[in-house]
């Protein structure tokens, strides 16, 4: 599955450019616009290859495969920032309607993951997409939630973890999954604390069978700051002495001013759309 970051927000771009450069072009892309902006881009991607395949220029419904992540809230209200992109993008109002009531208009848990399938939806001319990601960041936009003097609490955990549930929850037919910055909304994480945990939950996430779960499993915890040994697989140091990782230095990252290299020490260069 290929990952498009998509941002209107400079910052955010910038430093996911610098902070993503373990992985191929084949597996993730930046780019710094509107959420409209880049679905054109691969719309127009997808048609080409169609084209180039004999199809008529687009995706059958029962074919397509972009995915969309909704970082939004715990209601299904698609009111602001990038949601509000979402709804524009499939019409207006009346989609949020019909996304609130393909959630029962129930009560999402922040961290939890659903993955709506749109092509149900009536009004849907987006032949291309087939799933909204719902990934509630924060429970309703009242308040920022980070502070800064518990920045790995309020800041690189949610957003490693709202990362980590959209990547795992999306369907296995999808082809493009196309994500925001998590949390530097509404929520108010700052940038470089977001974009730190989403880069490493991203290159973790896309080394697939590469790494053992066991061996993800451990570097999820010194990531997040829960380094406890007793749940370490013995069998995890051969995998760190291949890869270079320090074995014996895992249990003293501190993601606020250790670079995620040491967790994953892989360079390869990512460009933008």
């Amino acid at each position: 599955m290929k990952v498009v970051l998509c941002d209107t927000n400079e910052t955010v771009c910038r430093l996911w450019r610098q902070l993503l450069q373990g992985l191929s072009p084949y597996s993730a892309r930046i780019h710094h616009g509107e959420l409209c902006e880049a679905m054109k881009e691969l719309e127009s991607g997808q048609k080409e290859r169609d084209t180039d395949n004999g199809a008529p220029g687009t995706k059958a419904v029962g074919n397509c495969s972009i995915a969309i992540v909704s970082p939004g809230n715990s209601f299904g209200f698609l009111g602001g920032g990038f949601d509000l992109g979402i709804r524009d993008y499939f019409g207006g109002v009346p989609f949020e309607g019909w996304l609130r009531e393909a959630l029962h208009c129930s009560y999402s848990p922040v961290g939890s993951v659903k993955a709506i399938d749109v092509t149900s939806y009536s009004r849907n001319l987006r032949n291309n997409v087939k799933y909204v990601v719902y990934t509630p960041t924060v429970v309703a936009p009242c308040r920022s939630l980070f502070e800064a003097s518990r920045a790995v609490r309020t800041g690189y955990e949610p957003v490693f973890n709202a990362t980590w549930s959209a990547l795992t929850g999306t369907p296995k037919d999808v082809e493009t999954l196309v994500m925001p910055g998590m949390c530097t909304g509404y929520v108010g994480v700052p940038a470089s604390v977001s974009c730190k945990s989403m880069a490493f939950a991203l290159k973790l996430y896309l080394l697939e069978n590469d790494v053992s779960e066991e061996l993800k499993n451990v570097l999820i915890m010194c990531f997040l700051g829960y380094p406890f040994k007793p749940f370490w697989a013995k069998e995890c140091m051969k995998e760190c002495e291949l890869l270079g990782i320090e074995w014996e230095d895992l249990d003293k990252f501190d993601v606020k001013v250790d670079d995620i290299d040491r967790l994953l020490p892989f360079n390869r260069p990512c460009p933008t759309v």
